[in-house]
């Protein structure tokens, strides 16, 4: 019986040993969603911030963890939804919607992302546009 009680004793402690809880799981900084809030255009050297909501436009993307999204619009009236996929590579982000991808240098700091849009993107000569968006 002692012997049982230690072999008991051993197994219990090698489990209490060995955590019962999974490693906490690593989510990209990226997931969720994602606001719009303003748009800075610099053409010849001069910049000009416009605010999203100021302007009557909204525009939301949301990220999931297992690189699926969605873009929802609100322009001019007219309501767009698209499901994408996504890819992050260094500092660039990679947006496919049905048959087009499209790569954005991008930043995260906390709550706070920014996609940039340059001169082809925009289709003007010179300009580039940045992109504010605030996790929700």
């Amino acid at each position: 019986m002692k012997r049982f009680i230690i072999a008991l004793a051993a197994v219990i402690a090698a489990f209490g040993f060995t955590s019962c809880e999974k490693e906490a799981e690593k989510i990209d900084p990226i997931v969720g969603t994602w606001k719009a809030t303003k748009m800075e255009m610099t053409m010849g050297g001069m910049t000009q911030e416009m605010e999203l909501s100021k302007m009557g436009g909204e525009i939301a993307f949301t990220f999931e963890k297992d690189g699926k999204g969605k873009v929802e619009a609100n322009l001019d009236g007219e309501t767009i939804s698209e499901v994408m996929t996504y890819n992050i590579s260094g500092d660039l982000l990679s947006i496919t919607f049905e048959d087009e991808t499209v790569t954005f240098p991008f930043h995260i700091d906390g709550k706070h992302m920014t996609l940039s849009f340059d001169e082809k993107f925009i289709e003007i000569e010179g300009a580039i546009a940045l992109l504010h968006f605030e996790k929700q």
